[in-house]
């Protein structure tokens, strides 16, 4: 697999997000990342699909992606809070929101 794949399944990741089907889509920008890694940001558009959709393992999963690649990405470190608290990690959370730099 390659960028013309990753391409491809963006393409239909977009659609379905576009659409409102932001679920079907995150698995979508998932397989694109593993496909091709430089698309690391859209592990955050699938985190906050997630995140959103009540999935909050495969945000937590979705967002550590991003972050894995983009260490810095404030909005994925914050993300990755809100996910870690809804499954009852807090500790996890509060180091979450520390790696931030955002106000509150």
């Amino acid at each position: 697999m390659g960028q013309q794949e990753a391409n491809s399944l963006v393409e239909k990741a977009n659609a379905l997000h576009n659409a409102g089907s932001k679920l079907e889509a995150a698995p979508l920008y998932m397989e694109a990342v593993r496909a091709f890694p430089a698309y690391g940001t859209f592990a955050l558009v699938a985190g906050d699909s997630y995140l959103e959709g009540g999935k909050y393992d495969e945000a937590v999963d979705a967002y550590r992606t991003c972050l894995a690649d983009m260490p810095d990405h404030d909005q994925a470190w914050l993300g990755l809070g809100k996910a870690l608290l809804k499954v009852g990690k807090h500790e996890e959370a509060r180091e979450a929101y520390g790696h931030a730099n955002v106000a509150f």
